[in-house]
């Protein structure tokens, strides 16, 4: 406000943060205190950030709800925009685009040089709503990584986390909450992602990892109510784990997780079923896990089934795929199906392919 800002949702205040942020910058660093009010930018951007020059420069309101940023986004572009930052704290307001849904919430980026240039940033307690993107990395070979997200709540986006290609990697979300996202509620291309703690609804995918991923998404502590759609889709050979979670589909006895890539679940009760591709030398791991499977699909009988009928194990599907995935592995422990109550104890095992007809067998130790 001493840059000229009203706050009254009304008057255009851009100038005047972007002047606020421009002095903290030419001073080496500081924080621009956006106090209480709603802060209209208008259909302009907010630029934090600028040209790999604006380093610790940090943005504090008071709370989400007492300090906001309004904007509309319907054309596509960004309300705030963090180009090759290092080092940045945004905290405590909320995000709204009061247009139609569409456009950044918070866009991080970097052009076209090479190294880590988005990186080392905080964002905490962050409302964004009415987005396409709550938030979306971007990079040229610059990446974008390293960015902890503490406390964030996304809703009403189509999607509230996007991380677009392999130059965005390395994220932490602490006590993530994704509510009623159209598409999914993080999404991730590559790299790294890990969330503990957390809560979701009615989002069209709660966890959505895109073909291509080679990292490593790990989901600790989460409660997820009601998606929409499956809880988790993977089309991507990566690997995933998930702990201490608790799930409850829409239904009973719906995919609860779709994934392609090696696998492991491990002290978590999920209110559906798994599928679970297996590419060579993958590996599944079910530990101490409450499943629930519709009718016969929780069966060993059916686990000798030609590749035209998708074999089913012990509290998972495996795909018809008919690729030979050689060496893929599976371990069992401690499974429990709440349909019938049947209760598998242990299970190890390598999964094959008779090349003749492409069956898929999971040959059992003892």
């Amino acid at each position: 406000m001493n840059y000229g800002a009203k706050g009254d949702g009304t008057t255009n205040d851009l100038a005047a943060l972007q002047a606020a942020v421009d002095a903290a910058d030419a001073a080496g660093g500081g924080t621009v205190w956006l106090g209480p009010g709603v802060f209209n930018i208008g259909t302009g951007t907010w630029k934090i950030g600028n040209a790999n020059t604006q380093h610790y420069v940090n943005v504090s309101g008071i709370n989400m709800t007492t300090s906001k940023i309004v904007c509309d986004t319907s054309a596509g572009g960004a309300a705030i925009y963090l180009n090759q930052e290092k080092f940045v704290t945004l905290k405590e307001f909320s995000i709204i685009n009061e247009g139609v849904r569409g456009g950044y919430g918070i866009q991080l980026g970097g052009d076209g040089g090479v190294g880590t240039q988005t990186s080392g940033s905080i964002v905490q307690h962050l409302f964004f709503q009415n987005f396409w993107y709550g938030v979306f990395t971007s990079g040229g070979i610059g990446t974008s990584s390293e960015i902890e997200f503490d406390h964030c709540v996304f809703q009403l986006n189509a999607y509230g986390f996007y991380s677009a290609n392999f130059n965005a990697v390395n994220f932490l979300f602490h006590m993530l909450e994704i509510y009623d996202n159209v598409i999914a509620g993080l999404y991730v291309s590559t790299g790294n992602a890990t969330v503990i703690g957390g809560a979701s609804s009615n989002n069209g995918n709660d966890f959505y990892i895109a073909g291509g991923n080679d990292g490593t998404v790990k989901i600790v502590g989460f409660r997820a109510e009601t998606p929409v759609g499956d809880w988790l889709v993977s089309n991507a050979d990566n690997y995933l784990s998930i702990e201490d979670c608790i799930i409850h589909p829409r239904a009973t006895g719906v995919e609860v997780i779709h994934a392609p890539g090696e696998l492991s679940i491990r002290n978590s009760q999920l209110g559906g079923y798994i599928t679970w591709g297996g590419f060579e030398g993958s590996a599944l791991t079910l530990d101490n896990v409450w499943v629930n499977t519709p009718g016969n699909d929780w069966s060993f009988g059916n686990q000798y089934s030609h590749a035209s009928n998708p074999p089913f194990g012990p509290a998972f599907r495996m795909t018809n795929d008919t690729g030979i995935q050689l060496d893929a592995r599976v371990h069992i422990r401690n499974v429990y199906e709440g349909s019938t109550g049947l209760n598998v104890p242990d299970l190890d095992g390598v999964m094959g392919v008779r090349p003749s007809d492409n069956m898929r067998v999971c040959l059992v130790s003892d």
